[in-house]
């Protein structure tokens, strides 16, 4: 493939192109040959460098080659290998109790989102079913399928809590995961 240079850089700028031209409403479909989407790939870089991936994948690597776009180039290769080797490997689901969902609508503690300026709601309140899922790195993720639009979405900050289950106690209270030997992958998928 023909970029302009060896520039990460311009690697990228051809990569968001080619990310905005398969953009499907609001569903991706930039993934890698094992379900992956490409998204994952800023904290994927980010969790081997220890760090937030607010700078994106980019940003991180020339960071860490004191801007050498070259090196960061070849870095960024590297990586993308290990990333197509990614694999899901364990998912369970959240087995969720009335009594969990009336603690994640009315505990105080529980942390909330707000999309557009709306009011904030509980984390994962619009959640149909809630998965942990391994992947082969040891990276553990989440993703909730939405009630309304049957989407899965994965939330990726989560990788960053040091306790998943921890994490999902805060929202839910006590809680017990079961083994999912469902098929994830008839999920509409959005990373």
């Amino acid at each position: 493939m023909y970029i302009g240079s060896r520039k990460l850089s311009d690697m990228q700028k051809v990569l968001l192109g080619y990310q905005m031209a398969v953009m499907d409403g609001e569903c991706e479909r930039l993934f890698t040959a094992n379900g992956i989407s490409w998204r994952y790939f800023n904290f994927f870089t980010a969790k081997k460098y220890h760090c937030y991936p607010s700078m994106g994948y980019a940003g991180i690597l020339l960071e860490h080659t004191g801007n050498d776009e070259e090196k960061a180039l070849e870095i960024f290769f590297d990586f993308v290998k290990e990333f197509t080797e990614l694999k899901i490997i364990d998912v369970w689901e959240l087995d969720l109790s009335e009594e969990n969902r009336h603690y994640n609508l009315t505990e105080g503690s529980v942390p909330e989102i707000s999309c557009d300026g709306e009011k904030p709601i509980p984390l994962y309140s619009d959640g149909e079913g809630i998965y942990k899922m391994g992947l082969n790195d040891g990276t553990v993720c989440l993703a909730v399928k939405d009630k309304h639009t049957k989407y899965l979405h994965f939330d990726f900050e989560a990788i960053f809590e040091k306790d998943i289950d921890e994490y999902i106690k805060r929202c839910f209270g006590e809680v017990k995961w079961k083994d999912f030997s469902g098929e994830i992958s008839g999920i509409k998928l959005i990373w």
